[in-house]
């Protein structure tokens, strides 16, 4: 069986992970010698890369995972592999007991955390921040149906994301030609960020990358130092920066697999998403963001269109009619979600700079949270409980005025600006006694 899969192999070759494929190729040579030690062992490593990268792996090769630990399974578990999978999945979808009290206290600790945004900023900058987390967490899901319905082709689904937010931008507002040179930098920064980042996972889990993905507000604060962009480190914003990060690393739950090309890559597009949005937030100054958001995606869709046709381009055509309707009705959801994301972006990062931003950003690890909780039943640790706090408290206490606290205290100011406030003060004080 395994074999009748991979005869589909040269045809899917190009969006499989690099190890997956060896682990396949790896799994088809030892099974003609019946060495059961080293089958069992690459199909539990396939499962695992598999489930990792389903976004990038095709049925043929969900097919060969599946027939490989159908044969482990009866090798070395028998008992396992006689149960109903009927009854195994209906055992998986049972509600958690209590699991919607959990629903209502993840919405009620998401709702308090951006209580302060509604407070200090009004209804508009509140409602950009429900709007930019709601598609921020759906479209990676609408994104993962499209591939399981028979649509694996991640590049032409993102040339579709970046070519629906030209047209909706357009529409709203006409593309003026003189902010296309300003948008190429970031352009190109953001390609690069999802290089890297997609390519991470082909070395490090999902979570592992969600867990490195966490510290993009502590990356951006950092950048913001070394640049010279922050005047001064206040106690209350590096105890909400530490509380946020924290947070969003405890409620990342799941298996961790280090690896140092992993690690360096997963920093790297956290570095690039950092100096995107700084850059972006000076950008913004002299350009409106329906305007930005139009240049970027369209330098994006530049560089990822000969992509796409290269890689896919014919695959694509072969495919379409044998695509099930309701994956491009996924499809035209995760475009719809994706441009909102996009332009929601670029408001969010003119409302609030750059670390504001990445931490509400942050904050869609919760609701992916409350998604996993409220439909498909997952069970919610205590350690997760204790991150969505620590995260509310982060985004509240750094938004919250707090004048008259002692957490408002400086503990660090420019060594320029420290002098110029000094020599400001002696000038006053010499003026004073002159006077």
């Amino acid at each position: 069986e395994a074999c009748r899969h991979a005869s589909e192999l040269p045809r899917i070759m190009h969006i499989l992970p690099q190890k997956a494929l060896l682990l396949i190729l790896h799994v088809l040579t030892v099974h003609a010698s019946a060495s059961t030690c080293s089958l069992h062992s690459a199909a539990s490593l396939l499962q695992v890369r598999e489930a990792q990268s389903v976004s990038s792996v095709s049925k043929h090769a969900a097919g060969i995972a599946d027939a490989i630990a159908r044969a482990a399974r009866q090798k070395f578990r028998p008992a396992l592999a006689q149960e109903d999978p009927v009854k195994e999945e209906t055992e998986e979808l049972e509600p958690v007991p209590g699991h919607w009290y959990a629903v209502a206290g993840i919405i009620f600790l998401l709702l308090a955390a951006l209580s302060p945004v509604l407070v200090v900023d009004g209804f508009l900058p509140f409602a950009t921040c429900v709007f930019y987390l709601a598609s921020l967490s759906l479209t990676p899901i609408l994104v993962k149906a499209v591939t399981n319905e028979g649509f694996a082709f991640p590049a032409t689904i993102a040339v579709f994301h970046m070519l629906g937010t030209c047209i909706a931008t357009a529409l709203f507002q006409k593309p003026v030609l003189s902010h296309a040179i300003p948008a190429i930098p970031l352009a190109a920064v953001y390609c690069l960020s999802l290089l890297t980042s997609n390519t991470s996972l082909l070395y490090s889990t999902a979570t592992f990358a969600a867990m490195l993905g966490s510290s993009t507000p502590a990356v951006v604060f950092l950048l913001e130092l070394a640049l010279g962009r922050r005047k001064e480190i206040e106690l209350k914003t590096l105890l909400a920066l530490n509380l946020v990060v924290l947070g969003c690393v405890l409620c990342v739950n799941g298996d961790v697999q280090f690896d140092m090309y992993g690690l360096l890559l997963l920093l790297a597009a956290n570095a690039c998403r950092a100096m995107k949005s700084i850059w972006q937030y000076d950008v913004l100054a002299n350009m409106p963001p329906q305007q930005l958001t139009f240049w970027m995606c369209f330098w994006t869709l530049a560089t990822l269109l000969p992509v796409a046709a290269m890689q896919e381009g014919l695959q694509v055509v072969r495919s379409i009619d044998r695509v099930p309707v309701v994956a491009f009705q996924c499809l035209l959801m995760s475009v719809v979600s994706a441009t909102m994301v996009n332009i929601l972006q670029s408001y969010a990062v003119k409302l609030f700079g750059p670390l504001m931003q990445s931490i509400v950003g942050n904050m869609n690890i919760i609701l992916v949270t409350l998604i996993g909780v409220a439909f498909l039943h997952e069970h919610v640790t205590d350690i997760q409980y204790v991150g969505t706090v620590l995260t509310s408290g982060g985004v509240v206490l750094l938004k919250a005025k707090l004048d008259s606290f002692p957490l408002q205290a400086t503990i660090w100011k420019r060594p320029d600006l420290e002098a110029a406030e000094e020599t400001a003060e002696d000038e006053t004080a010499e003026y004073a006694k002159a006077s």
